[in-house]
């Protein structure tokens, strides 16, 4: 990547703040231990790497765009489907990209343009980017007769009907560290048996969930990598842990997976099912639709806040609570943002003044300052949650006509803090 190059794009993109040029400049120029100053790209593993490969690519995105999607005609067709259908008959090169980053798919309809393609983004790349492609991870490729991979897929195509339909799998390379990582982090539950150990498990468990679930066959591929692990976990947790089909399964586990597949329960908390990771339907993105203009924000409703909780995130903004962290604060703010301003007890709105943010795991017990950690509740319920007195905890019931589920919440709370249980 081109540090000049770089800089002059920045600039046409309307960033003319000399200052942020001049950051983003000394974070290219920063020396390399045994290396120096580098000359050109950008740090790896830098925050800013990512968001500059976007800037610098952005550019072949609009050529590739401007070479067919957006190709302007002579002729002003008042029908998208029909100048489609007009570009067809000619020596234009159909094709459409997919990029994240640095690692972009160009679909063609045949060899022949596939190779222009090939050609002609090698050039662009080389001549207006100063940029170079890695001549191992770029070729063409055939999806009728081979597969091709990206960012953990296997993509490939096969007949249905008088068309070509895309189907997709996990990669062979993405399996074999699935099962390297799983494998290692049964062994972790096995050697310290504890909950935080089973929650990490679970986490990884649903990121793979998560990622993979728009693959069109990874119910298959799951179900084979469990099988492939099946002998490895069962031999590992049998001794910390209870085999058997979820009874009275939690909401979290309900919410993503079926209750039908048998899986281990250690420390009280059910272990996800690789098995279980079902195929989710993609949804079409709209492309208007963004928070930066006027027309995308009227598409996007639901990106915009409630007034009410954006005069709130004001005063809470201009709040000063001494001896508490920038983290603190931003997970706080955003919190309260994704509540929509409600209290995760009782489940009514709640002023600046009104609202306390409590720490799940205290600090003083290892808790951290992170947004999962965090819980926006009233500051009345919050004194609750860490009292100990027996009136006052009455006192406070009796205020609030708490519910069997409130209290069952609360209960949950003063657990992870290491409190006694409150009896109605």
């Amino acid at each position: 990547m081109n540090h000049t190059l770089l800089l002059k794009q920045l600039w046409n993109m309307g960033i003319k703040d000399k200052r942020v040029l001049k950051l983003i400049y000394l974070i290219l120029k920063a020396p390399i231990k045994g290396f120096g100053i580098p000359k050109k790209g950008t740090p790896q593993g830098g925050i800013l790497s990512p968001l500059l490969s976007n800037i610098v690519l952005n550019d072949l995105d609009q050529w590739i765009a401007s070479q067919w999607h957006y190709f302007e005609t002579s002729y002003p067709y008042t029908n998208n489907a029909n100048q489609k259908r007009a570009m067809k008959g000619t020596k234009l090169k159909q094709g459409f990209i997919v990029r994240y980053a640095d690692d972009f798919k160009i679909m063609a309809k045949d060899f022949r343009t596939a190779q222009k393609w090939f050609f002609a983004i090698k050039m662009y790349l080389k001549e207006r980017l100063k940029l170079d492609i890695s001549p191992e991870k770029s070729r063409i490729i055939n999806l009728r007769k081979n597969k091709s991979e990206f960012l953990g897929y296997s993509l490939y195509v096969v007949p249905k009907r008088n068309k070509w339909v895309c189907n997709s799998r996990i990669s062979n390379k993405k399996k074999k560290q699935i099962k390297l990582e799983i494998k290692k982090r049964i062994k972790a539950i096995q050697l310290s048996t504890t909950r935080k150990n089973v929650q990490l498990y679970n986490a990884y468990v649903l990121g793979l969930r998560n990622y993979f679930r728009y693959a069109t066959h990874v119910n298959i591929e799951m179900k084979q990598l469990a099988f492939n692990l099946s002998l490895v976990i069962f031999n590992r947790l049998k001794g910390v842990g209870k085999y058997e089909v979820p009874i009275n399964a939690p909401p979290v586990y309900t919410k993503f997976f079926k209750n039908k597949y048998r899986t281990f329960k250690v420390c009280g908390i059910y272990l996800f099912p690789l098995a279980d990771i079902q195929t989710a339907t993609i949804w079409n993105y709209t492309q208007t639709q963004t928070p930066y203009t006027q027309q995308g924000r009227r598409i996007a409703k639901h990106i915009e806040l409630n007034k009410l909780v954006l005069s709130e995130i004001k005063k809470l903004l201009t709040a000063n609570i001494p001896n508490e962290s920038i983290e603190y604060l931003d997970n706080r703010m955003a919190r309260y943002s994704m509540l929509n301003g409600k209290c995760e007890i009782l489940k009514e709105f709640l002023s600046a003044s009104e609202l306390h943010c409590h720490h799940y795991i205290p600090k003083e017990l290892g808790g951290t300052d992170e947004y999962a950690n965090l819980r926006i509740i009233h500051k009345e319920l919050h004194r609750l949650i860490h009292m100990t007195n027996k009136q006052t905890i009455e006192f406070y019931f009796q205020k609030h006509s708490l519910t069997v589920e409130q209290v069952k919440r609360i209960n949950q709370y003063r657990r992870a803090c290491n409190l006694e249980k409150i009896k109605q």
